[in-house]
Formats: structure tokens, sequence, C-alpha cells
């Protein structure tokens, strides 16, 4: 293993940046991704057409499930707020946290620091879950409920052209995923 790093950055995890994993986790990943869109519509349909039924059928009863539904569609809309705030009431540690990241060819080390918490992640590409690359962020999943965060903002060392370069060659063709269209 070689002791220079390839690319190095900087990150901080804030609430917009964790509201925005939190969003981009509950709607664009995957099947379960696509399944909440589509209870997310089929929510709101059903709500408008419960008040339309009820205006119609001049049926006031009708009217609490037009609001469960339209709450429910709005309740899982905000649920990654939601999220946050639960979160930061456990543990403002988490929060203002700087992560330093060096990625060397094979692997990444994250070095996490603030008052509270401190430690370092060694891990190599073959044994992520998957790296996802949106507009601002990669998000590099451990697990499928464990992840780093990384803005592409904050590199140091190289850019963020060169590392999803670098990954899209060194990682198989499904563990690197770009959502940047």
């Amino acid at each position: 293993m070689e002791n220079s790093a390839v690319f190095e950055a900087k990150t901080k995890y804030t609430k917009e940046s964790f509201i925005e994993f939190q969003r981009f986790s509950m709607f664009r990943r995957g099947a379960s991704g696509k399944t909440m869109i589509i209870l997310e519509a089929i929510l709101f349909i059903i709500g408008i057409a419960a008040f339309v039924a009820a205006y119609l059928e001049n049926d006031i009863s009708i009217i609490f499930y037009g609001v469960l539904c339209l709450f429910l569609a709005v309740f899982y809309l905000f649920l990654p707020q939601i999220n946050y705030y639960l979160i930061i009431k456990k543990s403002r540690a988490f929060f203002d946290i700087g992560v330093d990241y060096s990625f060397f060819n094979d692997r990444f080390i994250a070095v996490t620091e603030n008052d509270v918490v401190k430690g370092t992640s060694e891990v190599k590409y073959e044994g992520l879950f998957k790296i996802c690359e949106t507009k601002d962020c990669y998000y590099l999943y451990i697990t499928r409920a464990q992840s780093f965060l990384l803005g592409k903002d904050g590199f140091t060392k190289g850019t963020p052209e060169g590392l999803t370069a670098m990954l899209t060659k060194t990682l198989p063709e499904k563990k690197f995923v770009k959502y940047t269209k």
C-alpha cells in the first residue's frame, strides 16, 4: 500500500447536508425510492379524490380519509427534516463534525474529529456497499444503513472529476452510481 493520497478533501456535516442526504436516501435510491415516490403520488391523489367525492356526494364522512391521506403524504414528504430533528435531539455531537478524507488507489481513510467525537475509518473500495455521486456530494455507503458524506466543494488535493474517474475505473459498474444528470 502506498502512503501518498491521490485525493484529499474536507467536509463538515451540517443540517442542510444531512437533510439533503436523508431526502436522497428516501427518494432516489433504488426500488425503495421509487416506491416512496409512487406512494406519495397515490396518497395525494386519494386525498384530493376524497375531498371531491365528499363535495359531489354531499357526504362529510369521506373527508376523514382525505385528511388522513393528505396528512400522511405531507408527513412522508417532510420525513427527512423530522428525522434530522429527532437525531439532533439525541446527539448534537453528530453535527458540525469535520471529516478529513484521504483517497488512495485501493482505499480511503476518513478521520472524524470535533470536541466530542474522534475516530478514524479505513475502508477498502472492494468492501464498500456503494458510492452515489450527486451534483454536490458523494455518498460513500459502507452498508445499506451506514455512510459517509463528502461534499464536492471541499477538495484540497485533486478534483471531484478526478475522483469520479478513479472510482469509475476502480469500482465495479453497479457499485458506483451517478445521479448528476
